[in-house]
């Protein structure tokens, strides 16, 4: 145990037979009410946001990024997951990943839509036709534009690997910018 002006490190023992739930906190004279999960295990993590839309860019548009996020939640005092009285246990490092979401025959949008890195943050690929990319029966060059699924996953202390999933749209760019000032004048 150590503690400074902002920080302080404390152990805490729970007891076995200790209910789920949450936990008010006091430290000398500050608290801080339901500061802390007591639970026994991971139940589920979920993705936020659920569903996100990220434009192409980078040449002559701006790229919009997406970002996600992931939390843990354990089941709460009822002992079911997914219910209202399920504990938050806060955000946890995850591995992300891309998943194809399948919608026509032959889908390769994974290939070249964009990339997710370490953190959830989801770069678009650019804009304007891919000569790598075909998808029309003309053969012309299509643009990186799809839409697939972004993917966290969680490995437990016990070893338990969870997986949860969001939902990603990746379309052209925005060629209408309305915060332009000229806009505004008359």
């Amino acid at each position: 145990n150590s503690a400074t002006p902002n920080l302080a490190t404390v152990e805490i023992d729970v007891a076995a037979n200790l209910p789920v739930g949450m936990r008010d906190l006091s430290v000398g004279r500050a608290s801080k009410i339901k500061a802390l999960a007591v639970y026994d295990k991971v139940a589920y993590i979920v993705v936020t946001p659920n569903a996100q839309i990220s434009r192409l860019g980078g040449i002559k548009w701006p790229k919009e990024f997406a970002q996600y996020d992931v939390k843990a939640f354990a089941a709460g005092p009822d002992g079911k997951a997914h219910s209202a009285d399920d504990l938050d246990l806060g955000p946890v490092v995850a591995q992300w990943s891309l998943e194809e979401f399948y919608s026509t025959p032959e889908d390769d949008d994974i290939q070249f839509v964009g990339k997710v890195d370490d953190s959830g943050l989801f770069t678009p690929s650019f804009e304007g036709p891919n000569p790598a990319r075909k998808k029309q029966a003309n053969n012309f060059p299509v643009d990186n534009y799809g839409d697939v699924w972004v993917v966290a996953s969680y490995k437990n202390l016990d070893g338990t690997t969870f997986k949860a999933k969001s939902y990603l749209v990746v379309t052209i760019p925005n060629y209408t910018i309305y915060d332009q000032p000229e806009v505004a004048q008359q």
